[in-house]
């Protein structure tokens, strides 16, 4: 397992969540390659059961039943934990996978949560896309923007016109207030 860290500056407002999200990007896209991300995520998928003849005669149907066992696979090896002040920390999902593997749980924030569902969906052809978003009740950013404060990659069979299996398992974690959400925007991978 290789580590790498680089240290920059991160810009402020929009600017900085955009610098995130293309690192973010750029972590999901290379890590859906990656052995051992391959390899968990076909794991996960073998792990779906097909219930029926019907089932098994349509691939799609099949697709988000994989798509959404990555999902709660995530879900039960993951605890929220802030990254540290003044600090943005991507963990690679390689890294996530061998520490998971290792202690039984990653703990890290919503960024990793998101990379790491995003690069298990997409090794399986699934797309994926990144989305922010920021609650009314947040403090006005630059130019008195609402600030975009949480993220999460959500997956489809396709891009076209299918429904979207998100990731968001650090949401309950933190309380998050979806139904005060006042911004949002959505990055494809």
């Amino acid at each position: 397992m290789r580590i790498h860290l680089a240290r920059f500056a991160l810009a402020n407002g929009d600017d900085g969540i955009e610098q995130t999200v293309a690192m973010m990007r750029q972590i999901i896209i290379a890590s859906a390659s990656l052995p051992s991300v391959r390899d968990q995520a076909r794991q996960i998928a073998a792990s779906v059961p097909l219930e029926s003849p019907a089932l098994a005669a349509d691939p799609v149907r099949q697709v988000y039943r994989k798509l959404a066992a990555v999902r709660s696979w995530v879900s039960d090896h993951y605890t929220f934990m802030f990254d540290p002040d003044g600090a943005e920390v991507l963990y690679a999902p390689d890294v996530q996978l061998a520490t998971i593997q290792k202690y039984g749980r990653m703990k890290a924030d919503c960024d990793d949560a998101a990379t790491l569902y995003g690069s298990l969906c997409r090794s399986l052809g699934a797309s994926v896309c990144i989305v922010c978003v920021g609650f009314s009740d947040s403090e006005r950013g630059l130019a008195g923007t609402v600030p975009f404060t949480h993220t999460w990659s959500q997956a489809a069979p396709s891009s076209e016109g299918k429904a979207w299996i998100e990731g968001d398992v650090t949401r309950h974690a933190q309380k998050i207030p979806m139904e005060r959400i006042a911004r949002v925007k959505t990055w494809p991978v």
